[in-house]
C-alpha cells in the first residue's frame, strides 16, 4: 500500500511512488485539514511559557501538534513573520514523543538558543522547545498523567493527586538571599527560578538574576539543573566555580545564582 502526500489544502490525496523520508511530515498528518485532531488520545501537553501565547496550554493529540504562523496549517499559531508557516511538529514516533523541525527559516532549539538547531529530537519531561534564534516563544513539554486503568471514572481525589505538584522532584530550600527560609516543591513539569514572575515559579527581584535564570526538574530518573543562558551564571555548591549548563543534582547540593552569590537553593529529595 503506497504512502500518500498532501499536495495542497482541500485537494485530493495522490499516491506516492516511494516511502516518506524521515524528514518529511508524519503520515498521520497527510490529510486535508491538519488543524483538526485525528483522535483524542492525549500524548502530553505543550505549555507556552514565553511570548504572546504565554500561559496557554495545548494537549498533543494522537496525530501530533503543529506550531507555526499559519492558522490554516497549525493548531498553535503565532503571528510573527520570523516564525515559519509550519515551524515544528510534536508527536509520537514509536513509544517516544519527538519534536520535528519542518525546515523552518530561523530554527527550533531544545532548552537553549545557543544549542544546535534540531532536526528531530526526543522530548523528556520538562524539555523546552524554543522557536527561532531570537527566542520568539518557548513551549514546555509535560507527559500525560498516569492512566487509572480500566473504565473507572476519575474522582476528585484522582485529579488532585495528578494535578498537585508535590514531591515529584523533591524540594528546593532557599538558604540565602531575599527568599531565605522558604521551601518550594519541584512539580512534575519542573521549576524555573528567575527575575520575571511571569516566567518563573520562584521570582527574585534582582537585576543580576536573569528573567528565566535556571530550570530544575526531572530528566529520566534524575533531577537536573539547567542554566537558561543566564547573564551571570549558575553554580553548583561553590560560588565562582565553573558555570553549569546542565548537571544532575544529589540531595544536599546547592544551586547558587550569579557570581555575586545573589541566592542559594538547597536541593533535597
Amino acid at each position: 500500500m503506497g504512502v500518500v502526500y498532501l499536495t495542497g489544502l482541500n485537494k485530493k490525496l495522490q499516491p506516492a511512488a516511494r516511502q516518506t523520508p524521515r524528514t518529511q511530515l508524519p503520515i498521520a498528518f497527510e490529510h486535508s485539514d491538519p488543524t483538526q485532531a485525528i483522535a483524542t488520545t492525549n500524548l502530553g501537553t505543550m505549555t507556552c511559557i514565553t511570548g504572546v501565547l504565554a500561559g496557554q496550554k495545548w494537549e498533543i493529540p494522537a496525530g501530533g501538534l503543529y506550531i507555526g504562523r499559519d492558522r490554516s496549517l497549525c493548531q498553535v499559531a503565532i503571528d510573527d513573520p520570523r516564525i515559519s508557516k509550519r515551524q515544528v511538529w510534536i508527536g509520537q514516533r514509536g513509544s517516544r514523543i519527538v519534536a520535528l523541525d519542518l525546515g523552518s527559516s530561523n530554527g527550533t532549539f531544545l532548552n537553549r538558543t545557543d544549542s544546535q538547531r534540531i532536526t528531530e529530537v526526543f522530548l523528556n519531561r520538562g524539555d523546552t522547545l524554543i522557536l527561532g534564534d531570537a527566542n520568539l516563544a518557548q513551549f514546555l513539554y509535560s507527559p500525560p498523567p498516569p492512566s487509572l486503568g480500566g473504565d473507572r471514572t476519575m474522582t476528585e481525589a484522582d485529579r488532585t493527586s495528578i494535578d498537585t505538584p508535590t514531591r515529584c522532584g523533591g524540594t528546593l530550600m532557599c538558604i540565602s538571599g531575599t527568599l531565605a527560609g522558604q521551601q518550594f516543591n519541584i512539580p512534575p513539569q519542573g521549576l524555573y527560578i528567575g527575575r520575571d514572575s511571569k516566567l518563573a515559579g520562584i521570582a527574585i527581584d534582582d537585576r543580576r538574576v536573569s528573567k528565566q535564570h535556571v530550570w530544575i526538574g526531572m530528566r529520566g530518573d534524575r533531577v537536573v539543573a539547567i542554566d537558561r543562558g543566564s547573564s551571570n551564571g549558575t553554580f553548583l555548591n561553590v560560588p565562582g566555580s565553573e558555570r553549569i549548563r546542565e548537571i544532575a543534582l544529589n540531595s544536599g547540593d546547592t544551586i547558587i545564582l550569579c557570581e555575586t552569590d545573589v541566592a542559594r537553593f538547597q536541593y533535597n529529595q
